[in-house]
């Protein structure tokens, strides 16, 4: 996380939820890139600015953030329930 203008925020793109940003999130995106007109008006996990549909601003902002080569403090969670 960082602290921008008095708010906290957290890098944009770890999409696998392994706790950091890299290619295999990268890989991730690009599926539903190709596929974002089947995804419009759903929730995916790859629309990283939530704007309703995966595009090049995520591609741009998934990017940037690998670039930091950002890192996550929030631990994973395995959401499967097993």
């Amino acid at each position: 996380m960082v602290l921008k203008n008095s708010v906290w925020c957290m890098w944009a793109g770890d999409l696998n939820g392994d706790g950091v940003v890299n290619s295999s999130d990268n890989t991730l995106l690009n599926v539903d890139f190709k596929i974002s007109t089947t995804l419009l008006g759903t929730y995916a996990i790859s629309d990283l600015n939530m704007d309703g549909t995966v595009n090049s601003t995520d591609v741009v902002n998934i990017d940037n953030s690998s670039k930091q080569i950002a890192r996550s403090p929030v631990s994973y969670f395995d959401f499967s329930g097993e």
